[in-house]
């Protein structure tokens, strides 16, 4: 629970939980797991990937909920997403915030807390954003898709390598290739390696 505070929404990664509150403030906490049912031979430490997008201390710190820094007061979070250790938040403005390991799509570490993703996305309104195991999407108000992380699975689709920065995910219909404008995307899921869109086709 979050004290204090109403939840809204929640996403569980492989080895933590973001809480989004009424408020548009975000709490992380540790599951306790590995993400590997225990399998791991080398143990890691709670927050090792700063997958809370705070600091902690020790085991007490990692699993109760805290508030994640770092994000606007005035800009609230309205929806949020949970890859293997990352995190995507998107803001009212429409802008996109990651936190956690590896994948961030932005300059420096995940030990910084909560950083905006830059590059393509920086003259979009993002309305949604989903994770996987370590590839990131977001979706747009005007119903584009971008991604970036691995996509050695075709999770981006199957002509986007592995990439640090946002690149547009093609949406084409059968028998077409390339991006088609005619394909508007309003929702974006994700699993461990494959991801899904929901669209719309204008005419």
């Amino acid at each position: 629970c979050v004290p204090g505070k109403q939840a809204v929404a929640a996403d569980i990664g492989y080895v933590h939980v973001a809480i989004l509150t009424e408020a548009g403030s975000v709490w992380t906490c540790h599951t306790g797991f590995d993400g590997y049912a225990g399998g791991l031979q080398q143990k890691e430490w709670p927050n090792h990937s700063y997958e809370l997008g705070r600091p902690t201390e020790d085991f007490r710190q990692a699993f109760l909920p805290a508030q994640v820094p770092g994000l606007p007061e005035k800009d609230p979070v309205l929806a949020l997403a949970t890859g293997r250790c990352h995190t995507l938040l998107v803001t009212e403005s429409g802008k996109v915030y990651s936190f956690g390991c590896n994948i961030l799509g932005r300059e420096g570490h995940g030990k910084d807390g909560p950083g905006v993703v830059k590059g393509l996305l920086e003259v979009e309104h993002a309305v949604g954003v989903a994770a996987g195991e370590h590839f990131s999407l977001v979706v747009t108000a005007t119903g584009k898709v971008f991604g970036w992380g691995d996509s050695g699975s075709g999770q981006m689709g199957a002509k986007i390598p592995r990439t640090d920065r946002p690149v547009r995910v093609e949406l084409p219909l059968p028998g077409k290739t390339g991006v088609d404008d005619s394909v508007h995307a309003v929702k974006v899921v994700a699993g461990y390696q494959h991801a899904a869109a929901a669209i719309v086709i204008k005419k």
